[in-house]
């Protein structure tokens, strides 16, 4: 037994010991998983939600397009001085991973360690750079996408030298193209740009399914762009609503302590508990006092004094805000007119009712059936006697009312009335 055990014994801990490290291999394996994920994780909700899907939406919008190498947006915006400026939207670049003829020129264009070398895209107006250039050709064509040669745009003599981008997209694409679109909610304008190699089939890029896979890819990617304002909008929203509702929080829980008084109820209770309380009586008798009929009826007792010194605070300041609303908010009713005033009024609105009286006869007496008296006359006579300073008294409000007045109740009149009873005019 003991030479049988001994003959196992190497055999079998070099199979344990094996079996040991390939645990602790599967072990570090999964910890090393794990890390990994979590990593990943971490990148998912640092990454900005609007630059993801702009992403992804570039990613499938240049996977599908024939011979396209790379796509970027630039959004419109108004400015006081300089008018239309265009700007490069955030995260609006994508290239297509297998495309690197030019590697040099394309660690320029995107974002690279070298900051030195990085040529980061700037604000242009129409006309300038490729994006100028395609900004105001795309807006007078919009039947079919004309392709530029980047290298022609890049040799002008008239076009500005900026920092040296415009040489770098004619040295890294070959040609170029332009689709505006505008969202119809948020009304952002912009534009899609498509490049392509210079030695692409221009027959099947130029293809109507193509041109019609752009454009409307050119219109997705835009409402994309159109979307990340009204989130980050909503988004501040939603902060608001929760600081409010935080703020109302903090004030009603500051509310039920002050107008409550608990905090002064327990505080005057210990302190009248421990001045009373005899320095013999041990700590299980203080509990049998504080725990006594009378001393929870003196504390309700304080509590319902304080609630109807609350409440009686409440009722008189709702009884003055009541006599506010009823008696004008204080304020002192207009002075009375003087006996000048009453006679000027008085002799005003009877000298002209008494002419108008008297040419409304006259014109009766010729034979005409028709007068000039009217219903609203004496009130505005009165009006203009009584409160010459008032706006309805001026003459365009007088006027313009009795002009407004005449015509709806004329035009009333000539409805019958089958449909509209005279008990109702």
């Amino acid at each position: 037994m003991l030479s049988s055990f001994d003959d196992s014994t190497p055999e079998t801990m070099t199979s344990a010991a094996e079996d040991n490290q390939l645990a602790i291999d599967i072990d570090e394996s999964s910890i090393s998983d794990e890390e990994d994920r979590d990593e990943n994780l971490q990148e998912q909700v640092q990454k900005d939600p609007y630059l993801e899907v702009l992403d992804q939406t570039l990613s499938s919008a240049g996977r599908w397009a024939f011979g396209v190498a790379a796509i970027e947006l630039w959004v419109e915006r108004k400015d006081k001085t300089r008018g239309t400026i265009l700007e490069r939207a955030s995260g609006g670049w994508w290239r297509d991973p297998v495309f690197a003829d030019c590697d040099d020129a394309l660690s320029k264009l995107e974002d690279c360690d070298d900051e030195a070398q990085y040529c980061p895209p700037e604000p242009l107006i129409p006309g300038v750079g490729v994006a100028g250039i395609l900004w105001s050709e795309a807006g007078k064509n919009t039947s079919k996408l004309r392709w530029r040669d980047l290298r022609q745009i890049a040799d002008d003599p008239d076009q500005p030298r900026d920092n040296g981008r415009l040489e770098l997209l004619a040295k890294a694409f070959g040609i170029a193209s332009g689709v505006i679109f505008q969202s119809c909610v948020t009304g952002l304008k912009g534009m899609a740009i498509f490049y392509a190699r210079r030695s692409v089939n221009f027959e099947k890029l130029s293809s109507e399914t193509n041109q019609t896979y752009l454009r409307t890819s050119a219109e997705l990617l835009g409402s994309v762009v159109s979307w990340n304002q009204p989130r980050l909008n909503a988004i501040e929203e939603r902060r608001k609503e929760l600081q409010a509702v935080l703020r109302r929080v903090r004030i009603k829980l500051l509310t039920l302590v002050r107008f409550g008084m608990l905090t002064k109820f327990v505080e005057s209770n210990e302190n009248v508990s421990e001045e009373n309380k005899p320095e013999s009586i041990s700590q299980n008798e203080t509990q049998t006092v504080s725990s006594s009929p009378s001393y929870r009826k003196k504390t309700v007792q304080r509590m319902q004094r304080a609630i109807s010194k609350s409440s009686s605070q409440v009722s008189q300041k709702a009884t003055t805000a009541v006599k506010k609303m009823v008696k004008g908010g204080g304020q002192l009713p207009p002075p009375p007119f003087t006996i000048a005033q009453c006679l000027f009024s008085f002799l005003g609105c009877f000298l002209s009712l008494l002419s108008l009286s008297a040419i409304n006869e006259s014109i009766k007496s010729a034979g005409n059936e028709r007068g000039i008296i009217l219903a609203p006359l004496g009130a505005l006579v009165t009006m203009h006697y009584g409160l010459t300073s008032a706006p309805a008294s001026q003459p365009r409000n007088s006027i313009l009312g009795v002009v407004v007045a005449t015509v709806v109740s004329k035009s009333i009149s000539y409805i019958p009335e089958d449909i509209l009873p005279v008990w109702i005019r």
